[in-house]
């Protein structure tokens, strides 16, 4: 399901439009008056427009559970949930029923319910304080409770209820300055003076990185450099094939530096390099890695298991099994051997969640092919695709019956995984070569 960029989620739901036999029950005059609820529901996992990390310490829930939560729900949007109602609370300003709910459907709160009439002016928060202090409001006689025996049954829909975010939720939107060059791939912050830049291998970086001294940056003048190894976002481990690079301007310089002054820059120091006997190794690569396009039905006389394969998870890819599969399984251990004894990452900071079993991937050439990396996606060798782990559909909990009706499905639409795409490559920098990484 797309998500509207102008809307934040707020909490997800099981939306309930028939009350059924709940209606029937005879109310007293006064609860009558009471206004219904036009979408009455469930809240199961509440954000209030936060990210992950913020709603989940506003639930004072640990961060990969509330994930874990989240990534449950998401797969089950759409699905129909069987539950039943076991009591009724009649409040002057609420009238609610307390409910059960499948034991693997997640939901966060000791009490799930379902409003049904509410008074305009009632705090949103009522019922939750009515049933924290449940006993005392029923012994001063505020609270009316009539049980239900039988309970009744109902259904409902898992569904992620979203709205306007508020004020002090809306981030203002910056578009990074970017420029690929003859060697380098260069990604400049936006309004800040720092920038990543990228080149074909790791050596030719560190190679950079020494060449680059105070005295390579004159024709900056008024400009001092910073320069370092990059980094991922999350963690410590280094991005091979990139650094960073800050820089601070004098007071009375008014130089500028785009992200095309910093390819110049770059291209004119890596370009040296590649020609250099210690470093062919990464001009080949390079050509190799360039020479990739996103094709249809292969042509020519590349094998097939030279191919580079793009993949989507059509579900659960975020749930901590499948990454834990992907990551750790020993049926990709060559595959991820492959990657890092090349010097690569397999999730680099710039593919987005992106799994990649493939040496040399850089983030411009998918740029090239109009290809947005996600979480969701992996990329191996044709050859590599059915070493895949999650071919086979993880035997989690919530993929137990539990009591609700499935929407129907195709023949095809039950495959956990997909094929976007493939990248054509050069055998000899495939999984069949003898071409050795490290120069």
């Amino acid at each position: 399901m797309q998500k509207d960029p102008s809307r934040v989620n707020l909490f997800w739901k099981l939306s309930v439009p028939d009350l059924g036999r709940l209606e029937d029950i005879q109310l007293p005059p006064a609860a009558q008056l009471l206004p219904k609820v036009e979408e009455p529901h469930v809240t199961l996992l509440f954000f209030g427009g936060r990210d992950e990390k913020k709603a989940a310490q506003k639930a004072c829930l640990p961060l990969e559970q509330f994930q874990n939560m989240n990534s449950i729900l998401a797969d089950l949007e759409g699905e129909s949930v069987c539950f039943s109602a076991h009591a009724i609370f009649i409040h002057p300003q609420v009238v609610f029923a307390s409910v059960s709910l499948p034991d693997d459907l997640p939901c966060d709160g000791d009490h799930p319910n379902i409003k049904f009439r509410v008074s305009p002016s009632a705090d949103g928060s009522i019922v939750r304080s009515i049933l924290q202090q449940l006993q005392r409001v029923q012994e001063n006689g505020l609270v009316r409770r009539i049980d239900l025996d039988p309970p009744i049954s109902l259904m409902g829909t898992v569904e992620m209820e979203t709205g306007a975010p508020r004020s002090n939720q809306i981030r203002q939107t910056h578009v990074a300055d970017e420029d690929q060059g003859t060697w380098v791939y260069v990604k400049k912050h936006s309004h800040m003076k720092c920038a990543v830049v990228h080149f074909p291998s790791m050596e030719i970086r560190d190679a950079v990185l020494v060449r680059a001294t105070a005295s390579a940056f004159r024709e900056f003048p008024g400009i001092s450099f910073d320069m370092k190894a990059h980094h991922e976002k999350k963690g410590s481990d280094q991005v091979p094939d990139a650094i960073f690079v800050a820089w601070k301007t004098e007071e009375s310089s008014a130089s500028s530096i785009t992200a095309q002054d910093l390819k110049g820059f770059f291209d004119s120091q890596t370009a040296p390099l590649m020609n250099s006997a210690p470093y062919r190794g990464a001009h080949v690569a390079d050509k190799l890695l360039r020479s990739k396009n996103v094709t249809g039905p292969q042509s020519g006389t590349t094998s097939s298991s030279e191919e580079v394969v793009v993949l989507r998870l059509t579900r659960m890819a975020r749930s901590p099994q499948v990454i834990e599969l992907l990551l750790h399984s020993p049926a990709l251990q060559a595959c991820r051997r492959r990657v890092l004894n090349a010097g690569y990452d397999i999730e680099p900071a710039w593919a987005n969640g992106a799994k990649i079993f493939v040496p040399g991937i850089l983030p411009h050439e998918l740029q090239q092919a109009n290809l947005t990396l996600r979480d969701c996606h992996v990329i191996v060798y044709r050859c590599d695709e059915d070493s895949m782990p999650c071919r086979d559909r993880p035997k989690l909990s919530y993929e137990q019956d539990m009591g609700r009706r499935r929407r129907p499905r195709t023949a095809d639409s039950d495959e956990v995984v997909e094929v976007v795409c493939t990248l054509r490559t050069n055998s000899s920098f495939g999984p069949n070569s003898n071409y050795q990484y490290g120069y």
